[in-house]
């Protein structure tokens, strides 16, 4: 299975340096400058993690996030939140996704690395005993006679 991973930020050098990091950590990067972009390659490419930026123009972080988060397609891939922000209402938003979710920028490259590979890791494990989960399904299924 390839890692994929996707970048909504609006900031195209920061979009650069992510992939940059990200592609030599061996995961396969799509990314967007615009929400609703996002959501489409999403969507698409259903990637293990999305990592989204909360400050952008026409569609809000926290837009995206909810969109994503009501799409059958899209609900449970993680969204690791990546943002200058650091009001207090973000805090609070941030520590309702949980901490593992949150960083705010400027960050440490090594931290941002472990966090990617701790989410897509987790992810990984949850979509194999969904797969065993459904193949012991089909297992316990009575043949059907001919």
């Amino acid at each position: 299975m390839t890692s994929k991973i996707l970048i909504i930020d609006d900031e195209d050098d920061l979009r650069e340096m992510l992939r940059y990091m990200l592609e030599g950590d061996q995961y396969e990067v799509f990314d967007a400058d615009r929400g609703i972009t996002g959501i489409e390659i999403a969507k698409k490419e259903k990637p293990l993690l999305v990592i989204l930026d909360l400050l952008m123009p026409e569609m809000s972080g926290y837009e995206v996030w909810r969109e994503l988060k009501k799409e059958d397609e899209t609900k449970d891939i993680p969204v690791l939140i990546l943002t200058c922000k650091r009001q207090s209402e973000d805090r609070f938003w941030g520590a309702s996704m949980s901490q593992k979710n949150f960083i705010t920028k400027p960050y440490d490259p090594r931290k941002l690395s472990q966090r990617v590979r701790d989410l897509v890791q987790a992810r990984i494990l949850r979509l194999q005993e969904e797969a065993g989960e459904s193949a012991a399904a089909d297992d316990s299924k009575p043949e059907s006679k001919s």
